[in-house]
């Protein structure tokens, strides 16, 4: 990992996690949170990712999800008001170019 003071034209990559509340089998809300973390190469994100996902496993009530784009799900209310989470890896640059000055 580095810090968010990189230099000039480095690339890295940042995790985005979806995080959507589905309520009687439609998705009534969605936010997108961007874990603040820079990470050198994808596999030390790919890393994190899988102890995130480990970690709410084994300490919470989230099981594997069944829905295409959602890698967990936590069921409430008798299934009726579900949560997912989904996970993303985003290559990051901070390439300047002559236009952007």
């Amino acid at each position: 990992m580095i810090s968010e003071n990189f230099e000039p034209g480095y690339s890295g990559y940042k995790i985005k996690m979806i995080i959507a509340i589905e309520k009687d089998n439609i998705f009534a809300y969605r936010n997108e949170l961007i874990v603040p973390v820079m990470y050198n190469d994808i596999s030390e994100a790919q890393i994190h990712v899988t102890k995130d996902i480990h970690r709410r496993l084994k300490d919470s009530m989230y099981f594997r999800s069944q829905k295409i784009g959602f890698d967990l799900v936590r069921y409430g209310n008798t299934a009726t008001s579900n949560t997912y989470i989904a996970y993303r890896i985003l290559p990051i640059s901070s390439h300047i170019t002559a236009e952007n000055k």
